[in-house]
C-alpha cells in the first residue's frame, strides 16, 4: 500500500501554508487518493494500476500547491 502521506508530502514540498494548514492540506489529498485508491482496489484494479490511477487524479501538482 503506497504511503500517501510521504507521496503527497514529496509533492507538495515547499507550500506556503503554516505548519497546522500544511498537515490539514496534507492529511484531506492524502486521504482522497486512499479511498480512490481503495475504490479501485474494490473493484479488483491491481495494486500498481489502482495507485497510478489515483495518483492520476491530481494533474498538476504545481497548480494544486
Amino acid at each position: 500500500m503506497p504511503d500517501w502521506q510521504r507521496i503527497v508530502r514529496q509533492r507538495l514540498a515547499g507550500l506556503a501554508l503554516d505548519s497546522e494548514q500544511a498537515r490539514q492540506v496534507l492529511e484531506e489529498v492524502a486521504g482522497h487518493l486512499e479511498e480512490d485508491y481503495q475504490s479501485l482496489l474494490d473493484k479488483g484494479v491491481p495494486e500498481e494500476e489502482a495507485a497510478h490511477r489515483a495518483l492520476k487524479q491530481v494533474d498538476d501538482w504545481q497548480e494544486l500547491k
